[in-house]
């Protein structure tokens, strides 16, 4: 074991046997599907490399240890490997947050620099307000935080014990094609230990994820009781302000007398100006547009019935012609076929019956 890892096992609290499935996996995936548990992975990775380099034990080159230099090479990831989990999958994710987020430098950005990041921290370069207030993490924080954080360890062992389970089957399968009776027992044990294991943190994983969905229900509802207070406290105030059913009526009623005397004063403007319409006129009128246009509809009926006859009609006759066409043509055809039989019978006869042969005298 290198030097870093029995620092970091033997220092750091989140690096416990049972985190390590966890912050060796391949945890990207996470950043959307479970992102409290993606970000306790790279805060976890963080603060470790952190403490690690100024403890000295990070990999070095030379023959002092470097305490602000994280040389991020295949060295680190030697030794960081481990004999049950290898080498962390997801340490390069780790150091891509870290630059991101300002908490770590490229030596060469670093070295290219020309304002010296020391000087950043000289006095109004930073605000104040953040820092104006301090934030209390309570014991419920740090309750739903670890809860959070156990239900991602239990999804990654769910994920690693069913991956086991399938990759013990394929080694007792193979193990039965090539007749080696001890290994597929050997593995069908291993399988069923697996499937043992990954039924207890399924049922673990249920139970915790609904203690969380009643602890998120629980903070829910205090979040609604206390907007549902402020809201009450709002609306007594308006309705102060209001001043209660009788201010509200006395000042519809006011507003009623207002408007009246604005139609009052509308009428009395409009009166020099109305004419007398006579409604027998309009009517009439009415009417007259009503049959010029009944007359419209029928004569454009009319027309269209006319034309629908016309050619119902033209059809006909086209029709008619054609079948006198098609009986003139059978007509002849008959006649024609007389005539050949005619011709025929005629010349059978000229050629069976003898000529008459004279007699001398």
């Amino acid at each position: 074991m290198s030097e870093l890892l029995n620092y970091l096992l033997n220092n750091e609290p989140q690096f416990r046997r049972a985190r390590l499935a966890a912050l060796y996996s391949d945890f990207r995936q996470q950043q959307t599907l479970n992102p409290d548990g993606y970000q306790a992975n790279i805060e976890a990775w963080q603060k470790a490399l952190a403490n690690a380099a100024r403890a000295g034990v990070m990999p070095s080159h030379g023959s002092t240890p470097d305490l602000l230099i994280l040389k991020a090479d295949d060295e680190l990831l030697r030794a960081l490997n481990t004999n049950e989990w290898g080498r962390p999958l997801s340490l390069g994710t780790v150091i891509q947050e870290a630059i991101a987020k300002k908490e770590l430098m490229p030596l060469g950005e670093f070295m290219n620099a020309s304002d010296s990041i020391y000087a950043r921290c000289g006095h109004g370069c930073f605000s104040e307000v953040p820092h104006s207030k301090s934030l209390t993490i309570t014991q419920e924080d740090t309750s739903i935080a670890s809860l959070k954080s156990l239900i991602a360890d239990l999804e990654i062992q769910t994920k690693l014990f069913a991956e086991r389970v399938e990759r013990m089957e394929g080694a007792a399968k193979e193990a039965v094609a090539k007749k080696n009776r001890v290994s597929a027992l050997a593995a069908l044990r291993s399988k069923k230990s697996a499937e043992s294991n990954l039924a207890n943190r399924h049922a673990t994983l249920s139970q915790l994820e609904e203690v969380l969905s009643k602890i998120e229900q629980a903070a829910d509802q205090v979040d609604l009781v206390r907007i549902m207070e402020s809201s009450t406290k709002v609306l007594s105030s308006l309705n102060k302000e209001v001043g209660g059913v009788e201010r509200v009526d006395d000042v519809v009623d006011k507003l009623r007398e207002q408007m009246g005397q604005v139609d009052e004063v509308g009428d009395i403007i409009a009166e020099p100006g109305q004419n007398n319409v006579d409604e027998t006129e309009v009517d009439d009128e009415l009417e007259a547009m009503e049959r010029e246009e009944t007359r419209k509809i029928e004569e454009k009926q009319r027309l269209v019935k006319e034309e629908k006859e016309r050619r119902e009609a033209a059809d006909t006759k086209r029709k008619l012609d054609e079948l006198e066409d098609v009986e003139r043509k059978a007509r002849e055809a008959k006649k024609d076929e007389d005539f050949v039989d005619e011709s025929t019978k005629g010349l059978r006869r000229i050629s069976l019956e003898p000529e008459p042969i004279a007699e001398h005298a």
